[in-house]
């Protein structure tokens, strides 16, 4: 039986070097988020305003991952998510959004 820490690095090691976009949002002026898992234990969260030339990154975060559930953590806040193959369902801020992969 593989150990369980081994079991959540080779499932968050799928995830990092990936970006998943979400368009369908709450917020008025902007055209989407991202999250960009940037390493097994950390993402980033971006964000790109309808009239801006580049998204900007409004925060790094860490993240862990326990069967299909992601918890993320940057200092005193945090949000869960759950990653499906083609699909991962954030809640955020009483908000539900649903980011999808980019190619």
């Amino acid at each position: 039986m593989q150990n369980p820490t081994t079991i959540l690095t080779e499932k968050s090691a799928k995830l990092t070097g990936s970006h998943w976009r979400c368009t369908a949002h709450f917020e008025e002026g902007l055209e989407f988020h991202e999250l960009r898992f940037i390493s097994p234990y950390q993402v980033e969260g971006w964000s790109k305003e309808v009239n801006a030339n580049h998204a900007e990154k409004m925060f790094t975060a860490s993240y862990s991952q326990k069967e299909e559930t992601l918890h993320f953590q940057q200092e005193q806040e945090s949000f869960q998510a759950v990653w499906m193959p083609q699909k991962i369902i954030a809640f955020v801020d009483n908000k539900t959004m649903i980011f999808y992969p980019v190619d």
